[in-house]
């Protein structure tokens, strides 16, 4: 892990564009002007130590995911991924006590981008609907906080009505201070409170439906590729 080039980042924003998309965005660029998002290393002992969490993971394994150690203030040192198929961790997270449950969450996200199609029968099965950029006022979008997890298709309507969206204030904005709050397509009006099936879920996994199933089923344990099959689609 350490020691990579930083081609797998350059190749990662070629693709995704993550980076370029914070640049064009003044509330993204003002959120991350204290951090550095570059490669970093971790002792030998705690590369060890990721590497055999890791391996018990056979998710990891199944979908070919990279594990990349960034600098411990990349994106607020919040683990994250890149494209293809890289899992982003702040160096700080090494001998985190959650590094196993954090590398299934990360490893669900990378499957979503390699399984759009799947993710999305599942979502749509489940009362999720996808929505254009145009379903969500100018105004909102400029306050967004881009998740490189989401970004590919980021607007998801439950019940074809309400849009959750990670919103910065206008000042001093953050990354751990944007919060949730649901936009009604058919009002236009703007709320904090989830709709009833989402109440008891942490307030953090609502920003999007990818991110609350994976922060559900990594919770659940769900470590398989077969395991993230059946929960999305049972028999």
């Amino acid at each position: 892990m350490a020691g990579q080039p930083s081609s797998v980042l350059d190749i990662a924003e070629r693709l995704d564009g993550y980076l370029a998309a914070i640049q064009k965005s003044p509330i993204n660029r003002a959120a991350r002007r204290d951090y550095a998002y570059e490669m970093d290393s971790v002792e030998t002992a705690a590369a060890t130590s990721i590497a055999a969490v890791a391996a018990t993971i056979p998710l990891l394994e199944s979908i070919g995911a990279e594990l990349v150690i960034l600098n411990s203030t990349a994106d607020g040192g919040m683990p994250h991924t890149r494209a293809p198929n890289l899992i982003c961790l702040p160096a700080s997270l090494a001998n985190s006590k959650e590094l196993r449950t954090t590398l299934i969450h990360e490893a669900i996200h990378v499957h979503q981008r390699l399984h759009p199609d799947l993710w999305r029968s599942a979502l749509v099965a489940a009362g999720w609907s996808p929505q254009p950029a145009t379903a969500v006022p100018s105004a909102l979008k400029e306050r967004i906080r881009i998740n490189p997890d989401t970004l590919a298709c980021p607007f998801w309507a439950w019940e074809s009505r309400l849009i959750p969206l990670p919103l910065f204030s206008f000042t001093n904005p953050t990354l751990g201070s944007a919060s949730t709050e649901w936009y009604d397509i058919r009002t236009g009006a703007l709320f904090r409170d989830p709709p009833a099936p989402f109440a008891r879920d942490e307030k953090a996994a609502l920003e999007h439906p990818y991110e609350l199933l994976a922060y559900r089923l990594s919770n659940q344990g769900i470590d398989t590729e077969e395991g993230l099959t059946e929960a999305l689609i049972p028999k």
